[in-house]
């Protein structure tokens, strides 16, 4: 196997990974995962399925609303992870805590598109920057994330902006939301990523970047706002573009920008 095709490979393997961790297919294996665990306590079970009578008996009843199982599974991050609102107020107003479980709540609500409970979230003084393991919501990949990335994984824009303006650092967590949103092609959160300083020169352990991704996944504006912000266009980058299928527009635009 030559240099070019053994670069290509491992870059499409890196690509392949991240793919795994799309809402697309994955987010009900995860909440297959999730619900598994929260079944092994009423309250979280409750919680999980947003049964707001039976959670207030419980509560009334002694149940603790702080309770953490595997996974740093709990009553709030169930709730908060499949957009009960109702039910993440009712925690809270029982002296829930908002930053348990490293933050998971938090996480839960922004990688699920919650904007309303991200906010309730926020205002009851979560976190921005808490990093949870992921592992009860997602694979080891995705471990270490923060509220932006996970907030990037949802694709909601509005969520984006609304966290990086609570202070999230862009290039916070395991650095990876830029790389993440040009991968999936979203455009918007690239834009805003890059507005409030995400590097974009930032690349993965595996040395691949933002526009990389965006390359090889063929986001044609995507690559070109990278570019216009300073990406780098690198006989790599280019190696992998030309690798992909009916790609030439992508091709064009990098060795407009730069490619040898």
């Amino acid at each position: 196997m030559n240099a070019d095709s053994d670069e290509g490979n491992r870059y499409s393997g890196v690509f392949d990974q991240m793919k795994q961790t799309t809402r697309d297919g994955g987010s009900v294996r995860i909440a297959k995962e999730e619900l598994k665990v929260a079944r092994t306590n009423p309250l979280t079970l409750a919680a999980f399925n947003g049964e707001i009578i039976k959670i207030q008996s419980l509560l009334d009843t002694g149940a603790n609303p702080n309770i953490q199982l595997k996974g740093e599974t709990t009553p709030l991050a169930c709730a908060a992870g499949n957009g009960h609102i109702d039910v993440v107020q009712l925690l809270l107003d029982h002296g829930a805590q908002v930053n348990a479980a490293k933050g998971a709540a938090l996480n839960r609500a922004a990688d699920g598109g919650h904007l309303e409970l991200v906010m309730v979230l926020l205002n009851a003084g979560a976190e921005v920057e808490s990093r949870n393991s992921g592992a009860s919501r997602h694979s080891s990949f995705m471990s270490d994330y923060s509220a932006l990335e996970y907030a990037v994984h949802g694709g909601v824009g509005l969520i984006v902006k609304t966290l990086l303006s609570h202070g999230a650092d862009p290039n916070g967590g395991t650095g990876s939301a830029l790389r993440m949103a040009a991968t999936h092609g979203h455009l918007e959160i690239v834009s805003e990523l890059l507005a409030r300083g995400a590097d974009v020169t930032a690349a993965n352990k595996y040395g691949y970047t933002a526009l990389g991704f965006a390359a090889v996944k063929g986001h044609a504006a995507v690559v070109q706002t990278l570019l216009d912000n300073g990406a780098e266009v690198t006989q790599a980058v280019l190696r992998v573009a030309e690798a992909q299928p009916s790609n030439e527009a992508i091709i064009h635009i990098l060795r407009r920008g730069g490619a040898a």
